[in-house]
């Protein structure tokens, strides 16, 4: 089941409970792995732009990572844009732009000091506009 969210971070798809996902914690070296469905982790930053009207697939926390899988039906270059100009502002911003044929990858990192770098990759697939994000938040 995925949910739908607006921008600004996607806060009506958090969890609201107290409980959450259970975390697999095992003795390899794989130490925290939270699947999530139609959901944003809830520590997942809310000042991240989320693009208007995506549909969040999962959200993940895998070890210090986040990797997130929003579809959305819209125009890729809308998508592109989009993240193209909100990567761009305070306190996030793009250290790389890499389009290629069918998609675009923007590297990024937060300016205010939190512990957040990763990629936003952009790319048309199956009628739809994917937009995956890969975030650490620990450094």
């Amino acid at each position: 089941m995925a949910a739908a969210v607006g921008c600004g971070g996607g806060d009506s798809a958090r969890d609201e409970g107290g409980g959450g996902p259970s975390s697999a914690e095992t003795g390899s070296p794989l130490q925290r792995f939270e699947h999530l469905e139609g959901r944003l982790p809830d520590s997942f930053p809310d000042d991240f732009p989320v693009y208007e009207g995506v549909t969040i697939h999962r959200g993940d926390i895998i070890d210090k990572r986040f990797a997130i899988d929003l579809r959305v039906d819209a125009e890729m270059e809308d998508v592109v844009n989009y993240y193209r100009g909100a990567l761009a502002v305070t306190p996030w911003a793009i250290t790389a732009d890499k389009p290629a044929d069918d998609s675009v990858i923007f590297d990024f990192k937060v300016t205010d000091g939190r512990p957040y770098a990763g990629q936003v990759a952009v790319a048309r697939l199956q009628d739809l506009t994917w937009v995956l994000i890969a975030m650490t938040f620990e450094r």
